[in-house]
């Protein structure tokens, strides 16, 4: 059964069909046509609170974009953020899934809870408040940038982190983040709410 593009108000009838199909594919993939599509990647529908909050997510591009913001972010000290994934929750500022992550910089400090939107089409070139991003350039040559962190759920996160880094990349360069990891935990505290 042939479309009527008619039908459809949101999709100018003077589009080429390729251009109407990538379109009713992005809000298949994205939820709906209300999602950010043609907005600014960090710019969501109705936000409410500091930019990483649940009402303000952070727009990026799966949940390797996730990994990919979260490995540039760096504290006030200048230090990489661990980071796990505490779970899904629903943001009346977009209309599909945000995810929650608790990061805690290599230091001890800057223990916070930051909400990522990985549903959105690119990835947000802005900070939350306190953090700025590496000035490494992850598209050159030898300069991967350094993911201390998981999408999965640590319950005894930070402690846990470097077990889960082997498991997850049972690599040479594996054990080096886990090694990082727990370097970092022997030399600072790690304690919720202190920092």
């Amino acid at each position: 059964m042939k479309k009527d593009i008619n039908q459809r108000p949101d999709l100018p009838a003077d589009q080429d069909p390729e251009t109407i199909l990538r379109e009713l594919f992005l809000e298949i993939l994205c939820g709906s046509n209300s999602t950010a599509r043609g907005r600014e990647p960090s710019e969501a529908k109705a936000v409410i609170g500091s930019f990483g909050s649940l009402g303000n997510p952070i727009p990026v591009n799966g949940p390797i974009g996730e990994r990919n913001y979260l490995a540039k972010l760096r504290g006030q000290t200048g230090y990489s953020v661990m980071f796990h994934r505490k779970g899904s929750n629903f943001s009346s500022a977009v209309s599909t899934p945000v995810d929650t992550f608790e990061v805690v910089c290599l230091d001890g400090t800057q223990w916070t809870q930051l909400t990522l939107w990985p549903y959105h089409q690119s990835q947000s070139s802005h900070v939350p408040d306190g953090f700025s991003f590496t000035s490494r350039d992850p598209n050159m040559e030898g300069e991967d940038l350094d993911c201390f962190g998981t999408t999965c759920f640590l319950p005894n996160f930070p402690h846990s982190l470097p077990q889960t880094i082997r498991l997850e990349l049972p690599t040479d360069y594996g054990e080096r983040l886990a090694s990082v990891v727990e370097n970092a935990l022997l030399r600072h505290s790690f304690e919720r709410g202190g920092g």
